[in-house]
């Protein structure tokens, strides 16, 4: 029936992708707070959500109602959320899970906070790219070079088509400018990110030198191509 023609709220945040302004405003990493404790989040430019310690295929956005103050966020299988800011300058934000269905009330435990604690670092915003969908690096090493891609979604997938492994890269270090890359049975490596260059090694083995060149950012298609190995998190 026409229930079918109404876009479910995770539609609606994917559809309701944030401009360049909101993103700006917005774009950081934040304390999540829920009634059992807190974790780190991250609100990425663009739309995507990263939760490292709850990867689902997530997405954010500015409502469409509510003057550019509420956010909503589709979680995937951890639920959706929508909060609004209390404070524009911290940008501190409280609401609550949003109920399966419109007609029900948010329960006692269902609030959420959440309060920005630090900047995505310039290494974050060198990986991510300009509108978050990731970007494409010449990588080199001893033996040649070839092109790799971080990807801004949900789950930091790290591609490489010549040499193919499900992997994933995250940040690190002091100034949060070194990227460590979990490349499957390929090893792991470490770089230091400065502007559009990196270096580095294998892990533990700095005489097995890693260098990068970043060549350009990842179109939405390329972005957003579904990596296999998570399907079950993508029909939450």
């Amino acid at each position: 029936g026409m229930a079918g023609l109404v876009p479910s709220f995770a539609d609606a945040v994917a559809f309701h992708k944030p401009n360049a302004e909101a993103s700006a405003h917005f774009a950081a990493w934040y304390a999540f707070q829920h009634p059992g404790g807190e974790f780190e989040v991250c609100l990425r430019p663009g739309g995507v959500f990263y939760a490292p310690q709850f990867p689902a295929n997530s997405r954010w956005c500015v409502m469409p109602s509510g003057d550019g103050s509420k956010i909503g966020i589709a979680w995937g299988k951890y639920g959706n959320y929508e909060l609004t800011v209390t404070d524009a300058v911290l940008r501190e934000l409280q609401g609550a899970a949003v109920p399966p269905s419109p007609q029900d009330k948010p329960g006692p435990n269902d609030w959420r906070r959440m309060r920005a604690v630090r900047p995505l670092s310039p290494a974050e915003h060198a990986l991510v790219g300009p509108n978050g969908g990731g970007t494409e690096w010449l990588f080199q090493y001893e033996g040649g070079s070839f092109d790799v891609q971080f990807r801004g979604d949900s789950y930091n997938h790290f591609v490489c088509h010549q040499y193919s492994a499900h992997s994933h890269w995250t940040m690190g270090g002091a100034a949060m400018d070194e990227v460590t890359i979990s490349w499957g049975k390929y090893g792991t490596y470490v770089l230091k990110i400065a502007g559009d260059e990196a270096a580095g090694s294998s892990k533990g083995n700095p005489s097995d030198w890693r260098k990068m060149k970043k060549k350009r950012d990842l179109d939405a298609k390329e972005a957003s191509e579904q990596c296999a190995a998570h399907d079950h998190d993508h029909h939450g």
